[in-house]
């Protein structure tokens, strides 16, 4: 039988305990009563607004799977966010779709991400963008400057509440931003006297960043770095290697051990756990010319690797008849240095493009005609030049004019490859 003393420590404990749990579940209650990324409820607001860039995607995205079941998907980094998922819908015909990028996110993120959509939604249709670089990271990489939560994307609903034990002034912060958002969405509807979904703003950065576009000469600064030796390189190249029919068996990939588990691990999984479900992907995005020039100019073996990449995906992914692959390294807009804000981001207008195209099947790389599309893109960096009306300038013009999407679309359409 207990003594006094004893039910007193008891007693002790169990109010200790309490008091220590208390501001926990406090916590944990306020933050489950606001919800911002839809984790166990969706928005009951008239007009929905999703979160998106900067490490908020990948919270996101795990409510959105969950609360909206969507039929197809779009995936990738931040080259792939100006896919709007209405365009995808009208362009390829294909049904409930949304926007599931990550900023600066690696194969194995976007892996979760899919896996997790197969799940807990019905999908019928992938699109996944990714870079010829992403291909050499380690298996289970992830971006360590925006933590990546996987256990929203585990089967444990228990694990979740992990992201309501954070401070109540964190959640309150993501409840004002999609407030914010919500009304940014409005002011747009109201400005334009359009009907803007979205969905369509979810991940798309294009419209804060539009100001951005048309400085070819800060692109060429940005791309060619300091160094006069990068520049004098690239205006004057000399003697180049040159991929041809001979060369192109040896191109090797360095770390096929990485490589391989990567695939099969990342890409392939998905793919052969659901036939029914069709992959589309973009092996190599639309990068500019002047890109590619200066890292086979500065970085010849890291360029080769890329080569090698590209050619190496679409040989493992051939057998499977739920896949295509695109990739857009030879048309001849990319030379154009007014398309893009950076050394690889590109208007928006160019995702329009790419989607024509995959519409069209007339970018798809097959077993087929990889070995003589990467002849001709090689061949491409190669002869390109860059305009002297390009070259960097050490003084920046102000007031340059932004590039709309109509006027975008009309640069593109004057290249004929």
């Amino acid at each position: 039988m207990k003594t006094l003393s004893e039910y007193r420590k008891y007693w002790f404990s169990i109010i200790l305990a309490l008091t220590l749990m208390l501001p926990a579940v406090i916590s944990v209650a306020i933050n489950l009563s606001s919800d911002p990324f839809e984790i166990f409820t969706q928005d009951s607001e008239a007009s929905p607004a999703f979160l998106g860039g900067r490490g908020q995607d990948r919270y996101q995205h795990a409510g959105v799977i969950r609360q909206y079941q969507p039929r197809s998907v779009i995936i990738g980094h931040s080259h792939a966010a100006n896919f709007l998922p209405t365009s995808v819908e009208s362009t390829l015909n294909w049904k409930e779709v949304y926007s599931l990028t990550l900023d600066g996110g690696p194969p194995y993120e976007h892996n979760q991400i899919i896996e997790f959509a197969l799940k807990n939604s019905a999908l019928e249709n992938v699109l996944w963008l990714f870079e010829p670089q992403n291909l050499a990271a380690a298996p289970t990489f992830t971006n360590p400057k925006m933590p990546f939560p996987e256990y929203l994307y585990d089967t444990s609903r228990m694990n979740d509440l992990t992201l309501f034990a954070t401070l109540p002034k964190e959640f309150a912060k993501y409840v004002s931003l999609k407030d914010e958002k919500r009304t940014s969405i409005t002011q747009e509807i109201e400005l334009s006297g359009r009907t803007v979904d979205p969905r369509d703003r979810s991940t798309s950065w294009y419209h804060s960043e539009i100001s951005r576009f048309n400085r070819p000469n800060e692109v060429a600064k940005l791309i060619l770095g300091k160094s006069m030796k990068t520049f004098e390189k690239v205006t004057n190249p000399g003697a180049m290697w040159e991929l041809n029919e001979e060369k192109i068996d040896r191109l090797v990939i360095s770390d096929l051990i990485n490589f391989d588990s990567n695939i099969d691990r990342n890409f392939l999984s998905p793919v052969l756990k659901h036939p029914e479900v069709n992959f589309t992907f973009i092996a190599l995005p639309p990068f500019p010319t002047l890109f590619w020039k200066t890292r086979k100019l500065t970085r010849e073996s890291g360029y080769k690797q890329d080569l090698a990449y590209i050619r190496a995906f679409v040989k493992k992914v051939a057998p499977y008849k739920n896949v295509e692959v695109y990739g857009f390294g030879t048309d001849m807009f990319t030379n154009d240095l007014r398309l893009y804000k950076d050394n690889k981001h590109y208007h928006i207008a160019v995702n329009e493009f790419m989607l024509n195209a995959i519409s069209q099947k007339t970018n798809k790389l097959t077993t087929e005609n990889i070995d003589e599309y990467l002849v001709e893109f090689d061949g491409a960096i190669n002869t390109y030049s860059l305009p002297k009306k390009s070259y960097p300038k050490k003084q920046v013009r102000k007031n340059r004019k932004e590039l709309n999407i109509a006027e975008a679309t009309t640069i593109i359409a004057s290249y004929k490859n």
